[in-house]
């Protein structure tokens, strides 16, 4: 290097000194600004991590507020807990299933030899409240008895067997839990039906339905009827220890049908071992607590919306309901916004109606009109509620009113009559000192009737079974004139009610 060299550098030197120290600066001012730029960037992420948060906190708790609402919602349709949690009105029929099977058998926690009918059966028309009256029993006995179901895919063949696996595991469950067992059948008249023999002493009475089944299970009755019976004389008591007789097993068998008056009459007349309950279609002060108990459902749920209608999520908590239409979203989401919401209300004592007593009076069972049942009462009353919440303008019973005349009753008048036949059949004749008589064969009877020995009231009785019988059979002519073929029942019907005819004529 030269010397001219070293003097330059020499110069140069504080310069270049000078500005790697500010370049360092520079740098290091650049290392600040981004670790500044981080920090923020990173305080933003959190805030915004932050913020997601809380969103998808509110989401979550607007979705759990939304499920406990549907719950709210499932149990407004789906009844829960005892018999008078589920049912409204129906005392007769709640205080005899109370009185002669739930109590006795909540009594036998403490007192295991307290006495228990054998066999409960409850009948009635299609939805009038039999099986949430069965679910109920269910409910109120579990502490106390283990609640079995009879497998109804069980063939005829097979009901002996079924039943003896079941029964056996009664007993064993009471030997080592001291636990009663309640076993539930549905659909008893498959298994317990009576023959088409037996049945001819009845057949005036039947319908094309009634031999349907008769024909079906009619001719397979007498080894599970006579099971039934031997059956029926031990099954509710309690297994002694070494006890060798298998039919005690603490069981009540509770029973569910709608044709009662096709099970063999030599079990349904064994009194205090087979117990028949009726279950009418609602009339009068029963009716009246039946509108009540389903206007005061709804109103509990209106009242639950309008607790949760403060929340910021309430949009979010609507959303998540199937059961309600768009438009009663969005009414309900404008008056909570108007603060009108909590001016909605349903009077679920019914004291706003015009006359109760007027209304009762015509939409109670009738045999030109038929009759509702539970089911379609309450199917009525939720439309009602759904247009209340979409237009909530006028009370919600006038929606109610509406719904009323633009539906027909569910059970019509020919099944309202045939319900009464049976229960008249049930009641008078398989519980009457006089079953021998109502039961003689009606072809005899006929006899008789010509022959003069009857006395009045079966002259009558008769002679108005037979206009039944001329009627029907003209309807079954009729079907047949027009080349309308006639079922196996029917057929059955046709040709019996033909033999009586002629022997009429």
């Amino acid at each position: 290097m030269s010397d001219g060299d070293s003097k330059y550098d020499e110069k140069m030197q504080p310069y270049w000194n000078g500005h790697w120290r500010h370049q360092r600066i520079e740098w290091n001012l650049d290392d600040l600004r981004q670790i500044v730029a981080d920090y923020n960037s990173s305080k933003d992420l959190q805030r915004q991590t932050l913020e997601a948060l809380k969103r998808e906190r509110a989401s979550y708790i607007a979705q759990l507020t939304s499920a406990h609402l549907g719950d709210y919602v499932n149990q407004t349709v789906n009844q829960h807990g005892s018999i008078n949690e589920r049912i409204a009105g129906y005392i007769d029929v709640k205080e005899q299933i109370k009185k002669d099977f739930v109590a006795p058998l909540l009594a036998s926690k403490d007192n295991p030899n307290v006495s228990l009918p054998n066999a409960v059966v409850l009948y009635g028309a299609t939805g009038v409240g039999k099986t949430e009256m069965l679910k109920g029993v269910e409910e109120e006995c579990k502490a106390v008895a283990e609640i079995v179901h009879f497998p109804m895919d069980t063939s005829l063949d097979d009901f002996r067997k079924e039943m003896d696996k079941l029964l056996e595991q009664a007993k064993n469950r009471f030997d080592k839990t001291k636990k009663r067992t309640i076993l539930l059948i549905d659909e008893a008249e498959k298994y317990m039906c009576m023959s088409e023999l037996k049945a001819n002493r009845l057949a005036t009475e039947f319908e094309a339905d009634d031999f349907e089944i008769l024909n079906k299970y009619g001719n397979n009755d007498k080894d599970n009827v006579d099971y039934l019976k031997s059956l029926l004389d031990w099954i509710s008591e309690v297994p002694k220890e070494g006890e060798t007789n298998k039919s005690k097993s603490a069981t009540t068998l509770f029973i569910t049908t709608n044709y009662p008056h096709l099970i063999d009459q030599d079990l349904m007349r064994r009194k205090g071992k087979f117990t028949p309950i009726a279950v009418h279609p609602a009339k009068d002060f029963n009716l009246e607590a039946v509108i009540k108990h389903y206007f005061k459902q709804n109103s509990d749920l209106l009242e639950q919306i309008k607790m949760l209608a403060p929340n910021d999520n309430f949009t979010e908590i609507l959303n998540g309901q199937v059961k309600f239409s768009e438009k009663a979203k969005n009414v309900l989401l404008e008056k909570r916004t108007n603060g009108t919401i909590n001016n909605m209300h349903i009077d679920y004592e019914l004291s706003d109606w015009p006359d109760l007593k007027r209304f009762i009076k015509f939409m109670n069972p009738s045999d030109k009109r038929g009759a509702y049942s539970n089911v379609e009462i309450k199917d009525m009353i939720s439309k009602a509620f759904d247009r209340y919440l979409e237009n909530p303008t006028k009370p919600m019973y006038k929606y109610f009113f509406d719904i009323k005349n633009e539906t027909n009753r569910d059970i019509t008048p020919a099944r309202y009559s045939k319900f009464r036949t049976i229960y008249n059949m049930v009641t008078d004749k398989f519980d009457s000192e006089g079953f021998g008589q109502a039961e003689k064969n009606f072809t005899d009877l006929i006899n008789a009737y010509q022959n003069g020995e009857l006395n009045e009231e079966m002259c009558t009785a008769v002679e108005k079974q037979m206009a039944h019988i001329q009627e029907e059979l003209q309807k079954l002519q009729s079907k047949m004139k027009a080349g309308i073929a006639l079922t196996e029942g029917e057929q059955m019907q046709y040709d019996l009610f033909k033999k009586y005819d002629s022997i009429w004529e």
